[in-house]
């Protein structure tokens, strides 16, 4: 009977523990919604919050998007800024905005990010809708990395219990503490890893991206990813196109040289086992006619890099990600969608991905420029931030030119 009291009295001192927590980290307005844990098909919940005469960033979303805020009383140049992400870790572009008010001086200037990790056009696509009400004067779409990543996400959520566990216990702010730390420990290891084993091919995802790598596209389905891409990116052309407001397209940047494809139908997803028995014969009867395949397209690009053939080179290092199974970059497929949509609705284009190549060596961007296989590094964030503004510049001089005519 003692033990029974014992036992009884240590349940309820638990639970009563888990409660004060809960209240307390209510209270506190603490709220974490890492992504790895749950699976945002659709926008479930607004994205901004009016609050004291300002939008705030719906909490749902910390974790995923920055938290920002601005004025509900428009008295700025408003700027909205939608992608994965390579523009979520752009922060608040501070840089961006500095040059835009050294430019225009008499202007002012707001610049909102509307990054999300993992998102891509199919979870932005609510997003930009309700962005329409906060009366934006220009936005910006630089998004292509994540439309395949969005295609596992969904696949994780249909199937995995666990997952939909997760989404349930997620309520509960005591469990999103502990999915933070779980976070941290992730990445953690991860840096762990990656300094231990320098040459392995580790990608360095933000700790709350969800990966499953088991997930292999063929020709069939990748082309209904890259149909899906078009709409979206097609029907925030015409969202924009109603409301009046400015968008601009931008190519997206890839690394072409510093991260092998990660998946090939032949050899598998290990590019380290693939080359230890690459011989320089293989490449050569490769080139000279053989079945197409992603980690043979990359190792022929590197070979051809390394005898200084650029030009033939970046088309065969281009065509190696364009075969990848598991896609997790942009491609050429991306850009040229980019491409014409931009045509198609008179949009202004920003070739992000020219401006990155012209950068490097050969005209092929490499680790250089990227800090993994998509993610631009701080000097290659800076290329994509003055291709904005150099555009930009030019769009609003003759747009002033032709108001005075």
């Amino acid at each position: 009977m003692k033990k029974l009291k014992n036992f009884l009295f240590a349940i309820i001192a638990l639970a009563v523990f888990f409660i004060l927590a809960e209240a307390l980290l209510r209270q506190s307005g603490f709220c974490f919604y890492p992504a790895d844990l749950r699976n945002i098909p659709v926008q479930s919940q607004p994205f901004c919050i009016r609050q004291r005469g300002y939008y705030i960033t719906n909490s749902k979303y910390n974790g995923i998007f920055l938290t920002q805020s601005f004025p509900a009383a428009k008295k700025s140049f408003r700027i909205f800024v939608f992608g994965g992400s390579s523009i979520n870790y752009l922060g608040k572009m501070d840089y961006l905005g500095e040059r835009l008010k050294e430019r225009w001086p008499a202007r002012n200037f707001e610049i909102i990010n509307f990054g999300g990790l993992s998102y891509g056009p199919s979870r932005l696509l609510p997003i930009f809708r309700e962005s329409l009400n906060y009366r934006p004067d220009l936005i910006i779409i630089y998004s292509g990395h994540n439309e395949f990543e969005e295609e596992l996400l969904k696949a994780q959520g249909a199937k995995n219990w666990a997952g939909r566990l997760n989404e349930k216990l997620l309520a509960l702010r005591f469990y999103q503490l502990l999915s933070k730390g779980y976070a941290r420990w992730k990445y953690h290891q991860l840096a762990l890893y990656r300094r231990r084993h320098p040459q392995a091919q580790v990608s360095e995802f933000c700790p709350q991206a969800k990966v499953d790598w088991e997930l292999v596209f063929d020709d069939d389905k990748k082309r209904l990813r890259y149909g899906n891409y078009r709409r979206n990116i097609e029907a925030m052309a015409q969202m924009a196109g109603r409301t009046g407001v400015t968008l601009m397209l931008c190519t997206v940047a890839y690394n072409r040289l510093g991260v092998p494809p990660f998946y090939s139908r032949q050899y598998g997803s290990s590019y380290i086992d693939f080359k230890r028995h690459l011989t320089e014969q293989k490449i050569e009867q490769y080139l000279q006619g053989g079945n197409p395949d992603a980690f043979m397209e990359y190792a022929a690009g590197q070979a051809l890099y390394e005898q200084g053939d650029y030009p033939a080179a970046k088309k065969h290092l281009e065509e190696a990600f364009i075969l990848d199974g598991r896609p997790h970059r942009a491609n050429n497929e991306i850009n040229a969608i980019i491409k014409q949509a931009a045509a198609k609705y008179n949009l202004l284009l920003i070739d992000v991905d020219a401006a990155v190549c012209a950068a490097s060596v050969g005209q092929i961007p490499s680790s250089e420029l990227f800090s993994d296989h998509c993610h631009l590094n701080p000097q290659g964030q800076k290329i994509l931030m003055d291709e904005v503004f150099k555009w930009y510049n030019k769009f609003l001089i003759e747009k002033n030119e032709s108001s005075r005519r």
